[in-house]
């Protein structure tokens, strides 16, 4: 995509079956994509580490960073943490917003 094409984007239920270091990457891709004070919504796990998990009997890989782990993460690809919560099933949701 073209730098700035988008005002917001989610990946929800999708960064954290990334490595640590493409979830990474694919912060500083996100950066680029997102126009100044585009916003960014994802979930991942609250702890860092990786666990191997289940769903519907195919087993997953999930890699994630504790909630400063992605602050100083996203700091690194110019965008904001603004808020961590875990809602109602346990998801921790991650919203960010591009500085600029």
């Amino acid at each position: 995509f073209d730098a700035g094409t988008f005002a917001g984007i989610v990946a929800w239920g999708v960064l954290f079956h990334l490595t640590l270091e493409d979830q990474a990457d694919a912060f500083g891709r996100i950066s680029t994509w997102l126009a100044p004070a585009g916003r960014l919504l994802f979930t991942s796990g609250g702890t860092r580490g990786s666990t191997i998990g289940e769903m519907d009997g195919v087993e997953f890989e999930y890699h994630s960073f504790d909630p400063e782990g992605y602050r100083r993460l996203l700091a690194r690809s110019g965008l904001r943490l603004e808020r961590h919560t875990v809602n109602a099933w346990g998801n921790h949701v991650y919203a960010a917003m591009k500085e600029g």
